[in-house]
């Protein structure tokens, strides 16, 4: 039984990163950031993360744009207009991965706070919703700020997240 947990977070990670890529790449970032994991668990087979999101109302969409404005808020604080520049913020088609997989310092924390949350639970098994739960607990950083400009309750994100892994 524990191989076929092991095989179904293997396909799971394999999605999820693949997806985070593919985010950050749209959204015209170079690498994946924690925020990029979170919306890459919205997108997911596994719908965890999703249902966890709608019982507060929120889809990926708003996420995604959320992402955008969070991003463009950050760059207008240190005086770049994220509109007008050419380089910044300009969607790319996904490339395929190759080689080693390359994400920021954030999302590396935040899958490793999913994937220790995934292996306290019964079955251990990672599911999108522990994304969702690490998101949550972020107190710093874009994810936070993500959370908040979509006036997402924390406490209550994780108690759906928590609900959502437990279905």
């Amino acid at each position: 039984m524990a191989i076929k947990s092991a095989l179904a977070d293997i396909r799971t990670i394999k999605a999820l990163f693949t997806a985070a890529e593919n985010e950050a790449t749209a959204l015209g970032d170079e690498q994946p950031g924690a925020e990029h994991l979170f919306l890459a668990a919205l997108t997911l087979d596994d719908d965890s993360a999703r249902s966890a999101l709608a019982t507060l109302g929120v889809t990926t969409d708003q996420v995604r744009s959320a992402i955008a404005r969070v991003h463009a808020t950050a760059l207008g604080a240190i005086g770049v207009d994220a509109g007008t520049d050419g380089m910044l913020g300009r969607a790319r088609p996904p490339r395929p991965l190759t080689g080693l997989y390359r994400s920021t310092g954030s999302a590396q924390d935040l899958f490793q706070r999913a994937r220790r949350l995934s292996a306290a639970d019964k079955p251990a098994r990672l599911r999108a919703a522990h994304v969702v739960i690490a998101a949550a607990e972020a107190e710093h950083g874009t994810v936070a700020r993500l959370l908040q400009l979509l006036d997402i309750d924390r406490a209550r994100l994780r108690h759906a997240a928590r609900a959502a892994v437990a279905s």
